[in-house]
């Protein structure tokens, strides 16, 4: 009864050998399948075969590795991502776990690129992870020049990057602080154009006998008090708006000094505004003299500044001009000049895509993976429990090494 049930033990691991074997020997197939349409440029047919290698072992590093570099050849770098951190996470083999981190450092890079004008903060994010991926490649490879250099354009893509993130801030301050003065503008348009209509009356009052001389003094009296607060008023929105101009970014050439465009819109709305301050001055004074008729002209005179000022701010906000200067059609002169300067910029990423290319292009060689397998993995494992006697384990030993040598 021992004996049959010993008998029974062992075909039971013979079978487990052999049904572990034909599993192994079916995963290889996929894996060079997919390793010959990847040579050949077909990148989804490669892709599938990897997805059903990947599926019949799911620890099969070779698959997840090289399904990885399909997926950044199809440029569906999110799974790229998730690949190559699966093939990194799971590999014995330090040169794999560094290649497969060094190609995971790439498919963030060209993320952040694709992610640049639409989504600027995410993308910084992404270049951020690139550039780790690539510092750790260099911890786990020295000997690999290529992360260096990866480095190296990663900050200064990133560094360019942040640049235009801060521009992006400026301008929406700006953009916030005209709309502000806009505001003001109005409301001392609406304030000049009510006392000049005050006066008009207090006049007419006057002509008509309404008022006696004393009534109609304190009456302008009045008026020149709030005229003189509205000058006040004025004044301060004056001095921003001249701040403003003087914070407003403008096209420099070397040895120019820092000083407001003497042109800008913001510049010729504060100079419409100071006419308005001179002239509410003017009808403060003619109402302390009670002569509301030279007031009331100097009133309309100031309102008039007023609606100037407030017709020469920019109409549409700078973030928007900003965008339009970025996206001209190609025969602008300054979308040329910026285009020149990224893919100056980008040159050494050029040079170091080749080396990149290189290493996702060239499958991961049998030898590599021979001891990562999960189907020899398994085999093992059963060998270590199952130790009946001598010519049980020459039968394993000899399965073994057959699993060994088909990887």
């Amino acid at each position: 009864m021992n004996v049959a049930r010993r008998n029974n033990v062992v075909f039971g691991m013979m079978y487990l050998v052999l049904l572990s074997s034909a599993g192994a020997a079916s995963v290889r197939g996929l894996v060079k399948e997919g390793n010959r349409l990847y040579s050949e440029g077909q990148y989804d047919e490669a892709a599938q075969a990897y997805d059903r290698a990947i599926e019949a072992d799911r620890e099969c590093v070779q698959a997840q590795y090289n399904r990885a570099n399909a997926a950044y050849k199809l440029k569906d770098y999110d799974s790229a991502i998730a690949l190559y951190k699966d093939a990194a996470a799971q590999s014995f083999d330090p040169a794999l776990a560094a290649t497969a981190k060094y190609n995971l450092g790439n498919a963030y890079f060209q993320k952040g690129k694709g992610q640049a004008e639409a989504e600027p903060e995410a993308a910084v994010d992404s270049l951020e992870e690139a550039i780790d991926s690539w510092r750790q490649t260099q911890h786990m490879d020295r000997g690999n020049p290529s992360a260096a250099r990866n480095i190296e354009v990663g900050r200064l893509f990133l560094q360019q990057l942040r640049e235009k993130l801060e521009k992006q801030k400026q301008q929406r301050q700006q953009q916030n602080q005209q709309q502000d003065l806009a505001e003001k503008l109005k409301e001392l348009l609406a304030q000049q154009q009510q006392l000049s209509e005050q006066t008009q009356q207090n006049q007419q009052r006057q002509q008509q006998g309404k008022t006696t001389p004393q009534q109609a003094r304190e009456q302008n009296h009045q008026l020149a008090g709030q005229q003189s607060d509205l000058k006040e008023k004025t004044q301060e929105t004056l001095e921003q708006m001249r701040q403003a101009a003087q914070n407003e970014p403008s096209e420099m050439t070397e040895g120019q000094d820092v000083s407001p465009q003497k042109d800008s819109p913001l510049t010729e709305s504060a100079e419409e505004l100071a006419e308005a301050v001179e002239q509410q001055q003017k009808a403060h004074e003619e109402l302390n003299q009670s002569r509301p008729s030279q007031a009331q002209q100097a009133q309309d005179k100031a309102a008039e500044q007023i609606q100037k000022a407030l017709d020469k701010l920019p109409k549409s906000p700078p973030q928007e001009q900003k965008e339009n200067r970025e996206q001209p059609p190609p025969n602008q002169e300054q979308n040329q000049k910026e285009k020149n300067q990224t893919e100056k910029q980008q040159d050494p990423q050029q040079e170091q895509q080749a080396d990149q290319e290189s290493q996702q292009e060239k499958p991961m060689s049998e030898e590599e993976l021979k001891e990562v397998q999960a189907v020899q993995a398994k085999v093992e494992e059963i060998l270590d429990k199952e130790q009946k006697d001598k010519q049980q384990r020459m039968i394993l030993h000899r399965s073994q090494q057959k699993v060994d040598k088909d990887w």
